[in-house]
């Protein structure tokens, strides 16, 4: 996970925002030749959902500290 929070730092998440949309894409064109229900299409979603987690999850961080340095 640390190696992840690093390419957060870099430009603000945008290599994840990058990777999260290649992901995304990906799954896209697997569901239309092997079905939504296909054991390749749910393997490429969760790991989507755990890119989408992982970078919310850094976010609401990223937040949590702008509000503690306002006060």
């Amino acid at each position: 996970m640390k190696a992840v929070s690093a390419k957060y730092r870099n430009r603000g998440g945008v290599l994840v925002e990058k990777k999260i949309e290649e992901t995304r894409k990906i799954m896209i064109e697997i569901a239309a030749s092997t079905g939504l229900g296909s054991q390749e299409t749910l393997k490429i979603s969760r790991e989507l959902d755990t890119l989408i987690n992982s970078f919310e999850s850094y976010q609401s961080k990223l937040k949590g500290r702008k509000l503690s340095r306002k006060r």
